[in-house]
């Protein structure tokens, strides 16, 4: 390989880590933006989406928790309709404790990226012992 060529790649590597970075930053920036913006944004404001369940184009099924009580409602391209209220105070606290649990394994999924990093030095470590011999 000419050696020219060679750090030709090298600067368009680094051009594409640096328009990467950028871009993932624009990402961050809006979604803590968009999170601290929307109305009734977040999990603390009296709206929560518990789940959703999708049946066809334009149409789905929402489960939301509204100011402590739990709602089913029908989403269509016409309109929201109530379809039933979960009175049953065991399946609320059910639901809740699957909602809490959910949120623990979202908060696990951020230690990805340390896993991530090791696995990559431990690597690029047995690349220099390889180059060494």
């Amino acid at each position: 390989m000419d050696y020219s060529y060679l750090v030709s790649f090298v600067k368009m590597l680094f051009a594409l880590a640096i328009v990467l970075g950028i871009m993932l930053g624009a990402v961050y920036v809006l979604k803590r933006i968009m999170r601290h913006t929307a109305p009734g944004g977040g999990a603390e404001g009296p709206i929560a989406v518990l789940a959703t369940r999708y049946l066809g184009p334009k149409s789905s099924i929402m489960m939301l928790e509204v100011t402590g009580r739990i709602l089913i409602v029908g989403v269509t391209a016409n309109g929201i309709n109530l379809l039933t209220e979960i009175d049953d105070q065991s399946a609320v606290e059910r639901i809740r404790a699957e909602r809490m649990s959910q949120n623990r394994l979202g908060a696990a999924a951020l230690a990805v990226p340390g896993q991530y990093r090791a696995a990559m030095e431990s690597v690029m470590a047995a690349i220099g012992k390889r180059r060494k011999k």
